[in-house]
């Protein structure tokens, strides 16, 4: 799983504009400890990423003023191209086998983040402005969201592959697949290409926190 993430991550750093990344080893605790599924099976696990994905693009289907298409819904969400791998959270989890609710996010609390560049709440239901407005006042003044001191979404999932890969790259473990297919037949360079774009983007999210990035960037890209 490390060389797939490593090799799945090069491409889409380089060639997506806008990435949710759900990790398997968070989608299978929250199904073991919140669902109380002792064997998640792929369908169950699809049913977690289906609900996710489908409450965060509610608003393409009930349109309000401000979030009406895709662009109005992710371009308050990355600032700059290559920062656009987004955390995601639900709440409440409920499976036909679990009376109740479970309560979880997918791969981390966005909220327990060391900062954030932006959020964007949405809820489904029946839910007062008023009770909304309440609620996000109580995070501003408790100061459970906290920003980046220019307005950084978590690089904790990215760096923990990076460290499971070069475990495995280091033993040189079960690499006789790999070396199997056309791509690896001569030599291992896609994979240390890989993990150079994935380093580089770590350091892309690590530089965002500090005050100056913004304007760093813009010099980098007038020059």
């Amino acid at each position: 799983q490390p060389y797939n993430s490593i090799l799945t991550l090069k491409r889409l750093t380089q060639n997506a504009d806008c990435v949710v990344v759900l990790d398997n080893t968070s989608l299978n605790r929250i199904a073991v400890d919140r669902l109380h599924i002792q064997n998640p099976t792929f369908p169950q696990i699809n049913a977690l990423v289906s609900t996710i994905m489908s409450a965060s693009t509610a608003t393409l289907r009930y349109p309000s003023y401000n979030f009406n298409d895709l662009p109005s819904l992710i371009a308050p969400l990355i600032p700059t191209p290559s920062l656009h791998f987004l955390m995601t959270g639900y709440t409440p989890f409920t499976t036909e086998n679990v009376e109740g609710a479970g309560e979880d996010s997918l791969g981390a609390d966005p909220f327990a983040l060391e900062s954030g560049i932006d959020y964007l709440l949405s809820s489904q239901g029946d839910v007062g402005s008023n009770e909304v407005h309440n609620s996000l006042q109580r995070i501003r003044e408790q100061r459970l969201a906290r920003f980046i001191p220019w307005s950084i979404s978590g690089i904790q999932l990215f760096e923990c592959m990076l460290s499971q890969y070069d475990k495995f790259r280091k033993r040189e473990a079960f690499l006789d697949q790999f070396k199997r297919e056309p791509m690896f037949r001569n030599n291992l360079q896609e994979f240390d290409d890989s993990r150079e774009v994935v380093q580089r983007l770590v350091d892309e999210y690590a530089a965002a926190t500090k005050q100056d990035y913004l304007k760093c960037a813009q010099d980098e890209t007038t020059e």
